[in-house]
């Protein structure tokens, strides 16, 4: 009859498959929803463009140079609420690129989210806006970035208006408005992952890494160690 100390091997070695297929169905999750998302493998902490491609900032008028420079430049966010364009909703023009004028975003789809930010629902048709994935200290999200010359804008969310379900939060600082110009929206928008679900697939795929490459190679060698103890037991 087997003993406890002889079952023991293949009890840890029960519990090592069960944690190893767990930790890599968690990073296989990670990498297909960065694969699959809008900002994929363009993995960003800190936003932002070279401050000598902001070719239109004189366009703006008399905005604060320095908020510019910390929100378009370098990725910051501004205080909510307390942008120029939070509460206008004009049903014509187009917002442009406060850094190098290019056309982002169709009056038309601006939209109030109530968050303090200004609120779209599509970009502008073409490639008008590129995405990152932004990840944070505590936070994972998609970043949206002027496609021409970089400018960090804001971010994209899955909780806006239809007919994309989706809200771009952008910066007032980083925008103008063209009553002049009008373009066509956007609505064949790529996959934006829900912000809280990205978290934490994105936490659970780093926790998977950490064990398949710390913590399995300790088991193993314990694992091996008490099989060996086993075998030379054995009459």
């Amino acid at each position: 009859m087997a003993t406890n100390e002889e079952e023991h091997p293949d009890v840890h070695k029960f519990k090592l498959i069960c944690v190893n297929s767990s930790a890599f169905l968690c990073l296989l999750a990670l990498i297909l929803v960065i694969s699959f998302s809008a900002g994929g493998w363009r993995i960003v902490v800190v936003a932002g463009t070279e401050e000598s491609k902001c070719t239109a900032v004189k366009a703006h008028g008399n905005i604060s140079q320095a908020l510019f420079r910390d929100v378009c430049v370098n990725g910051g966010t501004e205080t909510p609420f307390s942008g120029i364009h939070d509460n206008q909703y004009p049903l014509t023009g187009t917002y442009r690129c406060g850094c190098c004028g290019a056309p982002l975003f169709p009056a038309s789809t601006k939209f109030d989210s109530g968050t303090g930010w200004p609120s779209y629902w599509a970009p502008a048709a073409g490639e008008a806006v590129g995405y990152a994935t932004h990840w944070n200290v505590l936070t994972f999200a998609t970043e949206v970035h002027c496609k021409t010359c970089g400018a960090h804008l804001g971010h994209v969310f899955d909780d806006g208006r239809d007919p994309t379900g989706l809200r771009y939060c952008i910066n007032s600082v980083c925008l103008r408005h063209d009553d002049e110009l009008t373009v066509k929206a956007h609505t064949n928008t790529p996959w934006i992952p829900n912000d809280i679900l990205f978290l934490l697939v994105a936490v659970g795929g780093i926790l998977g890494l950490v064990v398949l490459c710390c913590y399995t190679p300790c088991q193993h060698y314990q694992l091996r160690k008490e099989q060996r103890a086993v075998s030379h037991s054995l009459p």
